[in-house]
């Protein structure tokens, strides 16, 4: 399920004129999964026009001491982010590279008049934990980092998300581990649909390799009468001993990465925030 965290008022923030290096940071409480970033120029029609033009992101995790800068591929270079242009465009900044952060800083680099801006980070929250057969423990949905993958026991594994909920009729996730095959002999995913004593029926999932990085793209359908409401989701892996499942996290890739701009807002958010 995607998140906003929204600096909405009409102002905005807004920096002191003395400060000669301006940044504002955002608290998401816990750690988050997350997939970019929206700003806004100042929104009450003030004559002097005022937005943030360019900025860079600093991160961290929760429990964490420093502050990381978000880096371009290769983590060489701290990766600048072009915001407004003008005081109509809303823009949004998606992320190359999904981070787990609960605090968010944007530091400010050019801005117009005075650096002032509204916000909205967006990403994925953890709602449900798997439950696992036998004594592995897996990652949450919507989890990239983890301590311990789920290897093979008696040639699978089978792992089980109880109480899933989405208000749209489909879900996305991503697969990751070590030689996923991604194809239904190997890899299945299903959506529990009905159970008679001890058969439990599921829909399956279409699943396919859809990154070069060797990820398992998952696209599951909903019954009508399972929108909104809590549903079982199993993933089952065969292969060999080195076969290893590290993550199922929610697809964030529904908008793509770089700079554009939104030309609907309403339309944006109502899309994305039921996922």
């Amino acid at each position: 399920m995607l998140y906003c965290v929204i600096i909405s008022v009409s102002l905005g923030w807004v920096a002191e004129n003395s400060d000669q290096t301006p940044w504002v940071e955002i608290d998401l409480l816990e750690d988050k999964l997350i997939g970019g970033v929206v700003t806004w120029p100042r929104g009450d029609g003030y004559k002097e026009h005022q937005y943030v033009k360019t900025f860079n992101i600093q991160y961290r995790a929760e429990g964490e001491a420093i502050f990381e800068y978000y880096m371009e591929s290769g983590n060489i270079v701290v990766s600048t982010f072009v915001g407004n242009e003008n005081v109509q465009d809303i823009v949004l900044n998606g992320f190359p590279e999904k981070i787990i952060a609960r605090h968010v800083r944007l530091n400010i680099l050019t801005f117009n008049n005075n650096p002032t801006m509204r916000l909205e980070i967006l990403g994925c929250t953890k709602l449900v934990l798997p439950y696992v057969h036998n004594e592995y423990t897996s990652p949450a949905l919507c989890d990239t980092a983890t301590d311990k993958c789920i290897r093979l026991n008696n040639n699978r594994i089978r792992v089980q998300w109880k109480g899933m909920v989405s208000a749209l009729n489909s879900t996305n996730l991503v697969l990751s581990g070590k030689f996923l095959i991604c194809n239904f002999r190997s890899t299945i995913v299903g959506i529990e649909k009905e159970s008679t004593g001890c058969e439990v029926g599921y829909d399956l999932c279409k699943i396919e390799d859809a990154n070069e990085d060797g990820k398992c793209q998952v696209w599951c359908h909903l019954r009508e009468w399972q929108v909104g409401q809590p549903f079982n989701l199993l993933i089952l892996v065969t292969g060999d001993d080195s076969t290893e499942l590290c993550s199922a996290e929610t697809d964030l890739h529904l908008w793509s990465p770089g700079r554009s701009v939104i030309t609907d807002w309403d339309s944006f958010i109502q899309r994305i925030k039921q996922v």
